[in-house]
């Protein structure tokens, strides 16, 4: 195996692990905004 596809596996796996990570705390955000909102609206 040449280092480029070694490298290449690498990046898409890097890539994969961000994506999951930023739709993670995407859905961690919006929840955090959807329980703010609801105790304002509570109040």
């Amino acid at each position: 195996m040449n280092r480029e596809e070694v490298n290449m596996e690498n990046i898409g796996e890097i890539l994969a692990g961000a994506g999951t990570l930023l739709i993670g705390i995407a859905a961690i955000i919006k929840a955090v905004k959807s329980d703010s909102c609801k105790k304002k609206k509570r109040k």
